[in-house]
């Protein structure tokens, strides 16, 4: 494959309204600025057909004036998305083919053939949600973008994800807290997130602090099932604000079918304790190359790539299931330090995670350590240089392997097997059937390269169990 919460100081916390913007694109309307009132967290609408992935730009530059978006790409000419989007401006999701994509922005009104006054290449990936965050991080305090991975499959009824996106520049750390809930974000910086944290599907109080004394307090209805940004900036006159956003789910957990209604009501499930949705297979082999390695024509060579933002582990909770939150690998040079979530795509299969350097763990397996198969897959290469398993298949039985999870703990495996398959005899038992205990499979791209269908032919899956 190929390819980024305390609790204390709220003295003096006074009532802020939150505010949302809707950016059109694709040539519908825009709005540049923020309407004041409460706002409705709900799931999005938006959704990636087969083989597409869901692309968002942010304006979180305090430095940078108002913007018009280009995007550039497979299928796409330079075309213009959004229009005047100024600071805390976000357009809606742009439905794009799985590939990469050279995004452009130049002052409003400037004319598409004036040079860009910023632009970065972001690899999409097929069922993958992004959120490409321009923020004042570069040298010297430059814009430049970053990436953020949107979760892409809805959570369980009476629940919903909720993560912490910080665009407040100059007010040093930011603590988010939810009355009776616990801690959402702790001491998040400029240009970096909190992970989601789960939490019940009710209206939440939020109490936002920051290290320099600056102190808000908001108020959201939370919906059920509903995939959620906070996102802290600050306004013209300096104070902080809160943008409350929908993110991009794709899929919902799914459900048994409807059955006649009882003649008395059932009682309700407890919002806190959700029932976890069935296991899933994947169908067929991993997409786990961008294939630059391979030679052929490169991708842009003009862009920098956008950089993962950092993202912030979510404080525990109880209502925060245990999962993998790293992958140590030192026989090949892997130590990383967040896994994304990966769901089945709309073809049944799993998909690659968003970036090169990204590692993705398959959220319908086991979780490392717990009885039965975890899938981890992460990319071999990009036409930008080695993926973050480049060198997975020079693994030997015997080496070691780490996976750090939520609450604290390491799982350890070791290496049984490194083997390779044609993705047409994918061994789908082998990788995801049941196992009599923790097992561990890492899965990357390998073999010869296609160069008609830009692809690897096989699959490499390293065999891993505990130690």
């Amino acid at each position: 494959m190929g390819a980024r919460a305390g609790i204390g100081r709220r003295a003096g916390s006074a009532a802020l309204a939150l505010a949302t913007t809707a950016l059109g694109i694709a040539g519908a309307g825009v709005a540049t600025g923020l309407t004041d009132g409460p706002t409705l967290l709900s799931a999005s609408t938006s959704t990636a057909p087969a083989g597409q992935g869901l692309l968002r730009v942010a304006h979180l530059s305090p430095s940078t004036g108002a913007v018009d978006m280009y995007a550039e790409g497979p299928g796409m000419p330079l075309t213009k998305v959004a229009s005047a989007v100024s600071y805390r401006g976000l357009t809606d999701y742009l439905p794009a083919p799985a590939g990469v994509y050279t995004l452009q922005a130049r002052p409003a009104g400037a004319s598409p053939a004036s040079p860009p006054a910023l632009t970065a290449s972001v690899a999409v990936g097929a069922g993958s949600a992004q959120t490409a965050a321009f923020v004042d991080v570069g040298p010297n305090g430059t814009p430049q973008a970053e990436l953020l991975t949107d979760r892409t499959t809805a959570p369980a009824p009476g629940s919903a994800l909720v993560r912490v996106v910080v665009a407040a520049a100059g007010v040093g750390a930011v603590d988010v807290t939810a009355q009776g809930g616990g801690a959402l974000a702790d001491d998040i910086f400029y240009g970096a997130a909190s992970d989601y944290a789960t939490v019940d599907a009710r209206t939440w109080t939020m109490d936002v602090a920051t290290t320099s004394g600056q102190t808000a307090q908001v108020t959201l209805p939370v919906a059920s099932s509903s995939v959620n940004s906070v996102i802290v900036t600050r306004d013209p006159q300096g104070a902080l604000a809160v943008t409350a956003v929908p993110d991009a789910p794709t899929a919902v957990p799914a459900t048994p079918a409807a059955s006649p209604a009882p003649s008395t009501p059932s009682p309700t499930p407890s919002p806190t304790t959700p029932t976890a949705p069935p296991r899933r297979t994947p169908s067929g082999s991993v997409p786990a190359g961008f294939g630059a390695l391979a030679g052929g024509p490169q991708g842009p060579a003009l862009a920098p790539e956008a950089r993962p933002m950092p993202v912030v582990a979510a404080p525990a909770s109880p209502r925060t299931p245990l999962r993998p939150t790293g992958l140590s690998v030192p026989a090949a040079g892997v130590a990383a330090g967040r896994l994304q979530d990966l769901d089945l795509d709309a073809r049944g299969g799993l998909p690659a995670p968003a970036g090169p350097q990204d590692l993705g763990w398959f959220t319908g397996g086991a979780v490392p350590g717990q009885a039965g198969p975890a899938v981890v897959v992460g990319h071999v290469d990009s036409w930008q240089g080695p993926g973050v398993f480049a060198r997975l298949r020079d693994l030997r039985p015997g080496e070691a392997i780490d996976v750090p999870r939520s609450d604290g703990s390491v799982a350890h495996f070791v290496v049984d097997s490194v083997e390779r398959f044609d993705k047409d005899a994918f061994p789908t038992d082998r990788v995801y059937g049941a196992t009599g205990g923790p097992s561990l499979r890492l899965v990357t791209c390998g073999g010869a390269f296609d160069r008609t269908t830009r692809s690897y032919e096989d699959n490499v899956v390293v065999f891993a169990s505990p130690r």
